[in-house]
């Protein structure tokens, strides 16, 4: 299995490359942009695209941007968004609400049931708190890919 998932994520990032370097001790790293923890994979995606463009470029690569399930998959993502864009921390993840204004959804299908908003918002940004922008703005994206 670990073969399998090994394979999943050296193919995303293949899709995908763009130079970065992960350096992380944590996790096993898979290549550039790519790595894995528990039970998908990751590839951040340091071209700057709109919400939607970055959503749709995480589908060509059989992924979604990444939703956040729990404090400590919130801390991992974290983690992966420093350490790939080197602490420009500012990335688009899966959760949206272009559809319906305060009505969150996962890109993914995946409810969404934890969320890591500054106290009183969705609207400031704060270091390793979410922020709501606007979906038309540019950001880099982070994909993840169930394996």
């Amino acid at each position: 299995m670990l073969t399998v998932s090994l394979l999943v994520c050296a193919l995303i990032a293949l899709a995908r490359a763009d130079g970065d370097l992960i350096m992380m001790t944590q996790y096993h790293t898979i290549t550039h942009n790519s790595l894995e923890f528990g039970g998908r994979c990751f590839h951040y995606v340091s071209v700057q695209m709109t919400w939607a463009e970055a959503e749709k470029n995480c589908q060509a690569m059989k992924a979604h941007l990444a939703s956040v399930n729990n404090a400590e998959d919130n801390e991992n993502i974290q983690k992966v968004i420093r350490a790939a864009s080197l602490n420009a921390t500012r990335t688009w993840i899966g959760g949206t609400d272009c559809q319906m204004n305060d009505l969150w959804l996962w890109s993914d299908g995946s409810h969404f049931l934890f969320s890591a908003w500054k106290p009183g918002q969705p609207d400031n940004w704060e270091r390793g708190k979410w922020n709501d922008v606007k979906c038309s703005a540019q950001r880099p994206s982070l994909c993840a890919l169930t394996l």
